[in-house]
């Protein structure tokens, strides 16, 4: 059995969190490459028959307004994009962008992804409502 004081937990916590610091120095995979990325992920909801609402946030790599680009596709491909638009961010919405996408067909999955300067978000999967609203 090991006797660990709070004094040594606290040291070998330090330690580690020393050894992680200086791992980010050395190893650039570990740093922030400076590269707008979506680390948030992406998310829809609200549909109707004919409109879902897409979000993502966009951590950027400097500060003021971002230019988002997005695509609805009928195909996992996006070979089939049946809308498309340009949503700007920027602090004041926390980066955020929150879209309403209109004009789609009822009972139909769709598929979904932002763009900003060169970095893709995940895609994702929605779905409008049956013509019926059920």
């Amino acid at each position: 059995m090991t006797n660990l004081t709070r004094r040594g937990a606290l040291g070998f916590g330090a330690a580690s969190l020393a050894a992680g610091l200086a791992a980010c120095e050395t190893d650039p995979s570990a740093a922030y490459a400076g590269k707008d990325k979506f680390n948030h992920g992406v998310a829809s909801g609200d549909p109707t028959q004919t409109k879902v609402i897409l979000w993502t946030r966009v951590t950027p790599n400097r500060p003021g307004p971002v230019p988002v680009r997005w695509v609805v596709s009928r195909d996992a491909a996006f070979k089939d994009v049946v809308k498309r638009g340009v949503f700007v961010t920027g602090p004041e919405r926390d980066y955020t962008v929150k879209v309403d996408v209109d004009g789609l067909e009822p009972a139909k999955t769709y598929h979904y992804s932002f763009i900003v300067r060169g970095a893709s978000s995940p895609s994702g999967l929605t779905k409008t409502l049956p013509a019926s609203g059920l």
